[in-house]
């Protein structure tokens, strides 16, 4: 099988379960963000210890992949929930969908900006129709004076999310190939449980 077709099929299946923390989050919106976001993040490193047991040198890597890795945790879990959850406290969990799907035009923007990475008319072209498609679909002209200030400020929070979601997956293209990702999820887990 072609391994760019795995490729997109893995980062399509992640974007997949990313998305459910809005159902999720819509859920547990009423408890403490640090609080449920520590648990979890507890009960994932415990599992992830006991994968990596047999492993001496889960904190034994180089220092410039260990920041690297610190950084991912702090925007892809750590900013990433708190903007993002406290966002949902305001707006509904289909708002909050519709936004996240810029994570691609994001990271895309962001790419330009931090790696020089060209951008292509394609790519031009989609992050206007992604733009456009989130307006049409978010902004009511008719009822635009009448939206609720908690609303622009929830969409605002979730919308920095996205933002800080990018930089985590820039941060990724930083770790060698040849890095395992369990290793890199597990450290990502370990510093983000501290951080909450």
């Amino acid at each position: 099988m072609n391994n760019k077709f795995i490729a997109y099929f893995q980062l399509a299946l992640s974007m997949f379960f990313v998305g459910s923390i809005v159902i999720v989050g819509k859920f547990l919106s009423s408890i403490s963000i640090f609080h449920i976001s520590f648990i979890s993040l507890f009960a994932a490193s415990v599992v992830y210890l006991f994968i990596l047991s047999k492993r001496k040198d889960i904190f034994k890597i180089p220092v410039n992949i260990f920041s690297i890795i610190f950084l991912q945790a702090f925007f892809g879990t750590f900013m990433y929930r708190v903007l993002f959850l406290n966002g949902l406290k305001f707006v509904s969990g289909s708002q909050a969908g519709i936004i996240t799907s810029l994570t691609p035009a994001s990271v895309a923007v962001v790419s330009f900006f931090l790696l020089k990475e060209r951008l292509t008319f394609k790519k031009d072209f989609g992050i206007i129709l992604s733009v456009l498609g989130l307006l049409l679909i978010t902004v009511n002209v008719s009822n635009f004076k009448s939206v609720s200030n908690h609303i622009i400020f929830g969409e605002i929070l979730i919308f920095f999310s996205v933002i800080s979601e990018s930089f985590f997956i820039i941060l990724a293209k930083f770790i060698p190939k040849d890095f395992d990702p369990i290793h890199q999820s597990a450290l990502i887990t370990f510093f983000s449980t501290i951080m909450f």
